[in-house]
């Protein structure tokens, strides 16, 4: 892997534990088996109420909470597909 994509990833583990750090509640969710209609209807309805929806791999979200100590027992529940945290 190349320098400049694990500084990108290290940059992105940063930001989502600075958002986790701030967030008022997480959840984390596995969308496995949603629709691209369930998901797009999921996001239409988050959005209205402020709440911010991203789909970030596990790996990062791991690091996140290892690396900031940010809820540090959340990374156990994490699953080994890509999953969606709603801040």
């Amino acid at each position: 892997m190349s320098e400049a994509i694990i500084a990108k990833k290290a940059e992105l583990v940063d930001v989502v534990a600075e958002k986790m750090k701030a967030a008022a509640s997480i959840v984390v969710v596995d969308a496995r088996g949603l629709t691209v209609e369930q998901d797009t209807v999921l996001r239409r309805e988050l959005r209205g109420s402020e709440v911010e929806y991203k789909v970030i791999k596990n790996s990062i979200l791991r690091r996140a909470t290892e690396k900031k100590l940010v809820l540090k027992n959340l990374a156990s529940v994490f699953c080994w597909t890509i999953c969606s945290s709603i801040f």
